[in-house]
């Protein structure tokens, strides 16, 4: 009999988020006229303002892309997500992790794009001042024509994710409140705990 479990502690974050231009997110697609069945990059640069960095002992940014109907990703495709730190796309939408600084994404334009298509890029990530422990969630979303020459950019929080498959939360999302059983029969609303005190979720399986 083998039992394993897993422990997820979710630890509250101490004063307000920073401002928005702690981190910025832009993104420009290539020069010159898109044709079918070539293969291009977009460029991406992520920055942190000066004093700050991604937060000590926490995961590197995860950049999530969301590519339209004409676009491509090249990229090895993994299936597990242990798999994820050797850079390349985990699942469809796809999702990578990053470094600060300049980074890349390669596609192909399988055809002609319609009006409105755009690559969505979101990057979440944990940062932190320098010398402080307290590590700040911040989400940051870019819309990219899929067209030549085209580039955007976003400072600020996003909000809302919008990446990855409907009705799904994602990385940053605020799930409803959630009411577990107890073992005597009762129940417990995390919800009541929010904001008096820590929470520690604890999860078992067992294989026979």
């Amino acid at each position: 009999m083998l039992f394993s479990s897993v422990v997820l502690a979710i630890a509250s974050v101490i004063g307000a988020a920073p401002s928005g231009d702690v981190m910025k997110l832009s993104a420009s697609m290539p020069t010159g006229e898109l044709a079918v069945g070539q293969e291009y990059e977009v460029q991406i640069s992520l920055e942190l303002a000066d004093g700050w960095s991604i937060g000590a002992g926490v995961p590197k940014p995860i950049l999530q892309v969301e590519a339209p109907a004409s676009v491509h990703l090249s990229g090895r495709y993994l299936t597990e997500y242990k798999e994820l730190a050797r850079n390349e796309f985990l699942q469809e939408p796809y999702e990578r992790v990053i470094d600060p600084g300049n980074n890349s994404v390669r596609f192909t334009l399988e055809s002609a794009p319609t009006a409105g298509e755009t690559i969505s890029l979101n990057v979440v990530a944990y940062v932190s001042e320098t010398d402080e422990e307290d590590a700040f969630f911040l989400r940051r979303r870019v819309e990219l024509p899929v067209r030549a020459g085209v580039s955007s950019s976003s400072t600020e929080q996003a909000n809302v994710s919008d990446w990855g498959i409907d009705n799904t939360l994602n990385i940053g999302d605020r799930a409803e409140g959630i009411v577990l059983p107890r073992a005597d029969g009762s129940t417990l609303a995390l919800d009541d705990y929010l904001g008096e005190q820590n929470i520690l979720v604890t999860t078992y399986r067992a294989f026979w």
